[in-house]
């Protein structure tokens, strides 16, 4: 067998939606709205204001979503530019079918994730130099599919324009990396899904890039368990099995209505510990100073909230410092006589200390400058992104409407005015500073005093004294509300992922029943899938790659174990006592039911004669395997992938003669922290922040560091990026 193709397991989710729900739920959606895309406003892009719901966002059926390998969803730089590989445009689903007794039934689609004129809203960048919008994506029942369709100019990958989550939500990406399946044609049974992927075109594979680089980073993590030559070819599949489908059942989903508990702080560390010292009485400092690791050699109680105060604070660069250093071409011999003059002699170097003063002064200067340059941009931004806004506002009246835009655009145009006398003060200091470093290089001690000597000193530039700002608040989120999610963890080493060639894939089971013919090798009939399209991608090599996974997956289909036990005795009816005991104990081996070792399932056996004994040696082993095989039990998906967030800030202070008038008694110190004690805050002034972020579940690697196993539940947290920033320029 040809070892060419490298067999990269994927998970699959798969949202199942009744009737009722289709109907009534009440969804988010946070797919993008390419259609705005000439307002040049990031909020604009997506369907409605953050906290807007809607209703009928997914239809009666299965919405499968698969996840992309990692490996190819990591970027990297070549030549100071960000880099993403290609990902797979070609995807096969085959839906399995089994009701009681009856053999199991397929249908298989094609997906053509770069179809254009499809599904999906998309944008792409023509030749002008502008956005067109259009769609991409679509799916084919397989018998249908005769040819390869027009595709996207450039090479799919698992960002889209402007969306870094366009893989990972399944609104932004269906038809491209999901399918929905309506079930019309069923009305009851137990269903899987397979889902294969390739690329239709070998020069787009980044196995086969002309970028060193691209094809490095991903073969750095993915791993193979033979000793080959690493594979050519990529093909990702997956299997999902156990979806019980009954068109009159409901299926709520768990999370909807379960408690979820959240912590507050300057770092998912300090929340999560303020959550449980909320929730148990702890000391919160404590806590803090423990997931940190930083309690050994503390001598008290202060050092420990000093310490554990100190991560609360980022670090800002300081800028530039100047310093004139001697050159290091010192003997045993002159150094004494180096020690002795640091800085060259200014009576031999006249004026040398004055250029060097006002070039760090200069230089300070010229900082504060680019400080209050990338300030004074951000709030351009922001007052044009104002301005949008009250142009798309058609609640209010159009005379305020047009008083506020006077007001607005009378602020940027003077705003424009100030960042351009910046640029020109900028330009200036800049001009000042390489006059400056020109007249010290002049002096004769920045020069060698001999062909390839070093000169006696050096203008290096340094880093000037860092300064701490406050990071932005930070929530972390747990309880019953909040389910790990496996949608993007693999077995194994969290830095690579394990992968197989064809001569691995399992194309036989090993079964044995003590009371009855002892060990039998069962090796399931392969399917034949129908295909019409010739001279594609779906080349006869990969359609025969493709049926023999389909074969391994149904070896380990809990849901289809009545058909193998039914194989080992020689094809007995499903219903018959011997069959059904034979059966039902394989499926609770396979879906892990049991306790201690298995004793019906004795082996594996790969297409190319490996036997795989330990790998079914108990529940966790055969777990493992089902893992790196890409085969999962389903049950509703959670995936959390955005945090939105909502924040009001009202002024304590009150306005007299057009000033802020603050009233220090309103505010007392306590407990290193300011407590509010005035009569009341006027909502007038109230300003509301919004934003959205990416979530993370990295505060689990902390707390698992330092917890015993069980001893925490599963947390995901973000900050409110940007918080402090808007804060400060009240926008």
């Amino acid at each position: 067998m040809s070892e060419k193709n490298i067999l990269v397991p994927i998970k699959i989710e798969t949202l199942v939606v009744d009737e009722i729900t289709a109907r009534q739920a009440i969804w988010k959606d946070l797919s993008l709205d390419y259609l705005a895309i000439s307002k040049r406003l990031g909020v604009q892009l997506e369907p409605g204001e953050l906290r807007q719901l809607q209703s009928s966002l997914y239809k009666k059926g299965a919405h499968l979503h698969w996840a992309l390998p990692a490996a190819l969803t990591n970027g990297i730089y070549i030549d100071s530019k960000m880099v993403f590989p290609a990902v797979p445009n070609r995807w096969l689903i085959i839906r399995t079918h089994k009701t009681d007794n009856k053999p199991a039934a397929t249908k298989s689609w094609i997906i053509e994730s770069d179809y254009v004129k499809g599904t999906t809203q998309f944008v792409i960048l023509n030749d002008a130099g502008s956005f067109e919008n259009t769609k991409i994506g679509k799916a084919t029942e397989l018998k249908d599919w005769t040819t390869e369709a027009p595709q996207l100019p450039d090479p799919l990958t698992a960002f889209a324009p402007g969306n870094p989550a366009f893989a990972a939500i399944y609104s932004s990406c269906k038809d491209v990396f999901g399918f929905h399946d309506n079930l019309n044609d069923i009305d009851k049974g137990t269903i899987s899904y397979m889902v294969s992927g390739w690329y239709s075109d070998k020069a787009i594979n980044p196995l086969n890039s002309a970028q060193k680089g691209v094809r490095d980073n991903i073969i750095s993590k993915w791993s193979l368990g033979i000793k080959e030559e690493f594979p050519a070819d990529i093909l990702c599949h997956g299997f999902i099995h156990t979806i019980d489908w009954d068109k009159n059942k409901p299926y709520e989903l768990l999370e909807k209505n379960a408690a979820v508990n959240i912590g507050v702080g300057y770092t998912a560390v300090e929340a999560k510990a303020a959550q449980i010292a909320r929730q148990t009485g702890a000391a919160e400092k404590l806590l803090s100073a423990y997931f940190y690791d930083i309690l050994k050699n503390i001598e008290g109680a202060s050092e420990i909230e000093s310490l554990a105060d100190s991560r609360a604070f980022s670090s800002v660069d300081g800028g530039v410092l100047w310093e004139i250093k001697r050159s290091e071409r010192s003997t045993k011999e002159n150094d004494k006589e180096l020690k002795k003059n640091e800085f060259p002699d200014e009576r031999e170097n006249p004026g040398l200390a004055g250029y060097f003063k006002e070039l760090n002064s200069e230089q300070r200067k010229c900082d504060s400058l680019k400080a209050k340059k990338i300030s004074m941009q951000a709030e351009f931004r922001a007052l044009s992104d104002k301005i949008i806004r009250n142009s798309l506002d058609n609640k209010a009246n159009e005379t305020i409407l047009r008083s506020i835009e006077t007001i607005l655009t009378g602020k940027r145009d003077q705003l424009r005015k100030e960042i351009d006398i910046i640029f020109l003060q900028l330009s200036t200091a800049l001009n000042k500073i390489k006059e400056l470093k020109n007249q010290i290089s002049a002096y004769a001690v920045f020069k060698p005093a001999a062909s390839g000597q070093k000169p006696e000193f050096e203008l290096l530039e340094g880093k000037y004294p860092r300064f701490w700002r406050p990071n932005d608040p930070v929530t972390v989120f747990s309880g019953a509300g909040v389910r790990k999610s496996e949608k993007y963890k693999s077995a194994g080493s969290p830095e690579t992922l394990q992968c197989r060639v064809p001569s691995e894939i399992i194309s036989s089971i090993v079964l044995y029943n003590e009371n009855a013919i002892g060990q039998k090798t069962i090796t399931p009939k392969p399917i034949k899938l129908e295909v019409k399209a010739l001279n594609t991608s779906l080349t006869p090599e990969r359609i025969s790659l493709i049926e023999k996974l389909y074969s391994e997956a149904s070896l380990l289909d809990p849901t289809r174990t009545i058909e193998r036990a039914n194989e080992y005795y020689d094809r007995l009816t499903e219903d018959n006592e011997l069959v059904k005991a034979l059966g039902n104990s394989i499926r609770s081996v396979l879906n892990g039911t049991i306790d201690g070792n298995n004793v019906n399932i004795r082996k594996l056996i790969s297409s190319g004669g490996t036997i795989l004994e330990q790998e079914v040696k108990d529940k966790i082993s055969i777990r493992t395997l089902a893992d790196k095989l890409g085969i999962q039990k389903w049950k509703h998906p959670w995936t959390p992938v955005y945090m939105i967030w909502y924040a009001r800030w009202t002024p304590s202070y009150t306005i007299e003669n057009k000033k802020q008038v603050y009233c220090n008694n309103d505010w007392v110190w306590k407990d290193k922290k300011y407590l509010y004690k005035g009569k009341g805050i006027k909502e007038e002034g109230t300003i509301q922040y919004s934003g959205k972020a990416i979530l993370t579940d990295g505060i689990n690697n902390i707390l698992a560091a330092r917890l015993a196993d069980g001893q925490s539940d599963h947390n995901i947290s973000q900050a409110l990026a940007s918080f402090s920033d808007a804060l400060l320029m009240r926008q």
